[in-house]
């Protein structure tokens, strides 16, 4: 519309323990950054999601109740590039695109 290009997003997001870091004196006008395992995991899946995809991992799939599991879809068939392994079971960590 209007000559624009569309815009497109791809979304990746996951469950677990972050650390809030502030950097500066200053509490107030501080930069913050948020750095932790599952940051680091997240932004791993950003290049397996395509534009209008939203892609999630294991931990969420863990949390959710039986009935949305309909709407995952496993990906690590297709991501053989993926080698994360899940530390508490030792197997490959799980992705799922969400539908």
């Amino acid at each position: 519309m209007y000559g624009l290009p569309d815009v497109t997003v791809k979304v990746t997001f996951e469950y677990g323990n972050v650390l809030v870091v502030p950097y500066g004196k200053r509490s107030r006008t501080s930069h913050v950054d948020i750095v932790g395992a599952t940051i680091s995991i997240v932004a791993k899946m950003l290049p397996y999601a395509k534009p209008t995809h939203i892609i999630t991992g294991q931990a969420i799939y863990n949390i959710s109740s039986g009935a949305w599991h309909k709407n995952f879809l496993g990906l690590n068939e297709k991501t053989a590039e993926w080698s994360y392994v899940d530390e508490t079971s030792g197997q490959p960590y799980k992705l799922f695109l969400v539908k």
